[in-house]
């Protein structure tokens, strides 16, 4: 086997791979004899097929197939010999294929780029004033006491305001013809809410409960049910009961109903957990900054075809997060999967640039992913693993499995010497 390397680039390269007439002609015998077992051709028994006729109905085929075992069988081997490591699969262009010559074909590929470090210390960077979190427990505890409300009938008044929430049965018409979700019966309206039509809420304020009321409205435009929008419909609307919400008292029984002892309890844990948020997203916009200083100030391209690799892997990421939404069985259309992936190439460019400056710097500075600080990993992970601690240990304590791990730790490591040697700055506050 001859191969010849040419470069085409800073990352492209081409291999040209040269197999003798001997490995050519074992390749045509071993396919022929595996396509004689199976090739059923009428007046002959399965592997007893005159190799002539075979040749004759099916010689397109077995040329395909030979092709491709000669491919398969040689181009790692000549990858490995010029110790070559494609970062996507090759693209094959096979050459002419004749039994008794010798077989051509080249592999063009792209290589991981040769990443030159300009500047990686003391960089500048710029970090957001540390949040007191203090002042918003009692705007969470607020919400949780929205969410908690419920809905008693209201006796005080018979005419609907903004706040009210409306049982009503509604019937819809186009045309003076009903149409799909139209119609409802003990709905449930809050009125001057965005849940709704505001043609809803317009109508129905300050009108007496019970009454029948008529709405003329026309859907927007950019209505989510597309046979919908822009089309106008009329409702004939029942209102049968007028209901207000009432909050719980903010008290220890408040607390109990959550979870805690006491009102006290409550709001240490919803400080508790606003501290930890507030840390989280401190320090994202931490490393994200120091990504983003770093790949500025050692901008270098990167192959096509990491990049690409990378936005399908974030649109997957993507398809996969609203699955957990919306039902296993929820699909995008196609035409949306391809735009979002073309979204996702400039996020996609950042994150090759940024994992391979990483791993350049990592091993200019000897940096490691020594055992102790992927044992912390794997222990702050089994803590929040409940009753599957013990499964996750024993799997992530098998050499085979943590090595994403430790690509974490490494990561995790070369940021915070970055952020040791960078020079770090307060935001200024916006001008008022």
């Amino acid at each position: 086997m001859d191969v010849q390397v040419e470069e085409k680039g800073s990352y492209q390269r081409e291999i040209k791979i040269t197999l003798p007439v001997e490995t050519v002609e074992n390749i045509f015998s071993s396919v022929y004899r595996d396509f004689s077992k199976k090739a059923q051709v009428p007046g002959f028994r399965p592997g007893k097929v005159p190799k002539k006729i075979i040749e004759q109905q099916f010689g397109g085929r077995l040329s395909h197939e030979v092709r491709e075992k000669l491919v398969d069988t040689t181009l790692f081997k000549a990858l490995a010999e010029k110790k070559l490591a494609p970062v996507a699969m090759p693209h094959i262009h096979p050459g002419e294929l004749e039994k008794g010559a010798e077989f051509t074909y080249t592999a063009h590929f792209d290589v991981q780029p040769e990443v030159e470090l300009k500047s990686y210390k003391e960089l500048s960077i710029s970090l957001p004033k540390t949040k007191d979190v203090a002042e918003q427990v009692d705007q969470e505890l607020e919400k949780l006491q929205k969410q908690s409300a419920q809905l008693v009938p209201l006796m005080i008044r018979d005419v609907v305001e903004d706040g009210d929430t409306l049982v009503m049965d509604y019937e819809g018409t186009m045309g003076g013809m009903p149409f799909d979700g139209g119609a409802a019966q003990n709905a449930l309206i809050e009125i001057g809410q965005d849940h709704y039509l505001p043609e809803f809420s317009a109508t129905l304020r300050g009108c007496k409960v019970p009454s029948t009321q008529t709405i003329h409205l026309t859907f927007p435009a950019d209505y989510a049910a597309k046979d919908l929008s822009g089309k106008d419909a009329t409702f004939k609307v029942e209102l049968k009961e007028l209901k207000t919400k009432e909050l719980p008292e903010l008290n220890d029984d408040f607390a109990k109903d959550l979870g805690e002892e006491t009102l006290t309890a409550l709001k240490a844990k919803i400080l508790e957990g606003l501290e930890q948020r507030s840390e989280e997203e401190y320090k994202n916009t931490r490393r994200r900054r120091i990504l983003e200083a770093m790949v500025e100030a050692n901008a270098f391209d990167v192959p096509e075809s990491m990049v690409k690799s990378r936005a399908a892997e974030l649109t997957q990421s993507a398809t996969m997060r609203a699955k957990q939404m919306f039902g296993p069985d929820f699909e995008l259309p196609a035409a949306e999967l391809e735009s979002l992936t073309k979204d996702n190439e400039a996020e996609a460019r950042f994150q090759v640039q940024a994992g391979l400056l990483l791993d350049t710097i990592a091993q200019k500075e000897d940096i490691q992913p020594d055992d102790e600080a992927v044992h912390v990993e794997i222990e702050k992970m089994a803590a929040n693993a409940g009753e599957h601690a013990e499964q996750l240990k024993v799997f992530y304590n098998k050499p085979e499995n943590r090595q994403q791990l430790e690509f974490r730790v490494l990561e995790d490591k070369t940021l915070n010497f970055l952020l040791e040697n960078a020079e770090v700055s307060e935001d200024k506050e916006e001008d008022s």
